[in-house]
């Protein structure tokens, strides 16, 4: 398996402070103690291994830090590379008792330099910060880094390299064409577009298929310690993905820049707890899954925004004649002169492909959005020809 050298982002403890350009991962090699986030599948462990046989440290998964006993660990002056706190939080009650437990193993083996990996969605933050800080010399703090996705090179070497992929940029070009860049940066998901699509390229017929594909794979936990833990409690993955949506429909249709579990949310981004959720949905549990990345200090947004467009026209198309009138829908999306305001002509593409209703409507408003960002291919007869008539007139309305 080809493994490329990782960066990473120094997360600041100060808000509104400009974000750390990326700085190579080893950069980090002589820092006492630090923490490296991540999203679901972006290389956490492989990066702590690739760190760990580079300074010959010690690489343990945090359960069986705590799980074992670790006699060559004892006093050692090399780093202890404890992968996935994550992995010790899913499922339990008060996520503050395993890292509690880390840290009196640390203390009772005398390690005396540790990293400690972890889901971003699953960090605590300062509260985590400052407990790990005990552990250190005074006057040394632990740093955060957020590890950095991978690069259009790194995905170019990798392709061929671990997927099989012998035409590694047709197969970018044609992820590019989907809208689905940003998954390639992710090796997890990049591994999931290779495998579905295969050596040969072949890409589901629609692009309605190709989104409905991804999703639904974005939504599965890959992580075998995640699913065990969480065996008896998790939710069905239609109902992670209606949470999903509701999420994307919120997040664009009031124009958020993410959605935060801080109490003091920056400019644009929303307190989850503060998203109505009448039908109890499990928001905190999809925040955390691949549907959705860290964009900054305990911000999270979709993976993508065209996946975040999908999503949010499912959670609209899902609830019209139950919940929302065709017209109080076209009222959240359209301008006041109205023609579709432009950020949601995505959104509008995808509900005109979803629901039969919105289809000649949104057609008269933006017929060319309909072509460019949803999928027209299962239109009717009447449907296309009305389609094909708007693309005939001045009929592309877009507002700022």
């Amino acid at each position: 398996m080809l493994l490329v050298p990782r960066t990473c982002v120094r997360q600041s403890d100060t808000k509104g402070e400009p974000v750390a350009e990326p700085t190579p991962l080893s950069d980090t090699r002589d820092l006492t103690a630090y923490v490296l986030l991540g999203d679901p599948g972006l290389g956490k462990s492989e990066a702590f291994g690739q760190e760990a046989d580079a300074g010959r440290g010690h690489r343990i998964s945090a359960g069986d830090f705590l799980a074992l006993d670790h006699p060559e660990l004892k006093g050692s002056a090399l780093p202890v590379f404890i992968d996935g706190l994550d992995e010790t939080r899913a499922g339990t009650f008060d996520g503050r008792v395993p890292l509690n437990n880390i840290r009196k193993k640390l203390q009772q083996l005398g390690c005396r330099s540790f990293r400690l990996s972890c889901r971003a969605a699953d960090w605590l933050g300062n509260s985590d910060a400052a407990k790990l800080l005990s552990l250190l010399p005074a006057g040394e703090q632990v740093q955060v880094f957020a590890l950095h996705p991978l690069t259009l090179a790194d995905v170019a070497a990798i392709l061929p390299a671990n997927h099989g992929i012998t035409d590694p940029q047709a197969f970018i070009t044609a992820t590019k064409q989907h809208g689905l860049t940003d998954l390639l940066f992710n090796p997890q998901t990049m591994g999931m577009l290779a495998t579905a699509v295969g050596p040969d390229n072949r890409w589901p017929e629609t692009r309605l298929a190709v989104y409905e594909m991804a999703c639904e794979r974005l939504v599965q936990e890959h992580n075998e310690e995640h699913v065990a833990a969480t065996r008896k409690t998790a939710r069905d993955e239609g109902t992670l993905q209606r949470a999903a949506a509701y999420l994307c429909a919120v997040q664009l249709i009031a124009d958020l820049a993410g959605f935060t579990h801080s109490v003091n949310p920056p400019d644009r981004v929303l307190r989850l707890k503060a998203v109505p959720n009448p039908e109890g949905l499990p928001l905190d549990e999809v925040l955390a899954s691949r549907l959705f990345k860290l964009i900054g200090r305990d911000v999270f947004a979709p993976v993508h925004r065209t996946v975040a467009e999908f999503l949010a026209a499912r959670c609209l198309a899902d609830n019209l004649q139950e919940k929302l009138t065709l017209r109080r829908v076209l009222a959240l999306i359209c301008g006041s002169d109205g023609g579709v305001v432009s950020s949601m002509r995505g959104l509008a593409g995808w509900l005109a492909s979803m629901a039969a209703a919105a289809r000649i409507p949104i057609a008269r408003l933006d017929s060319l959005g309909v072509l460019l960002y949803g999928d027209a291919k299962d239109f009717s007869i009447t449907e296309k020809s009305a389609l094909m008539e708007r693309l005939g007139g001045d009929c592309v309305f877009r507002r700022s």
